[in-house]
């Protein structure tokens, strides 16, 4: 949404972690994972190993949520009220 215009993204920029995979379940509670292609944007490119840079950085300040605040969704409030 980001490559063609139509989001702002707000926050930390990603890890780059975006195939898509089969799951199935094996004996034992066991899982097997098996990745079966790569996502892309429309413009072609790969978004594994490569992070998404938000347009409006803010961290993730350690200990707020658990006081209850989110300053993320607060900046992506503030954004949107503008």
């Amino acid at each position: 949404m980001q490559s063609i215009g139509r989001a702002t993204i707000i926050g930390n920029p990603s890890p780059g972690r975006c195939l898509a995979a089969d799951i199935r379940p094996l004996p034992n509670d066991f899982i097997l994972v098996v990745p079966t292609r790569q996502s892309q944007t429309p413009d072609g490119h790969v978004l594994e190993d490569h992070d998404v840079t938000p347009d409006i950085l803010v961290p993730l300040e350690r200990g707020k949520p658990m006081q209850g605040i989110d300053t993320q969704l607060e900046a992506a409030i503030q954004y949107l009220g503008r």
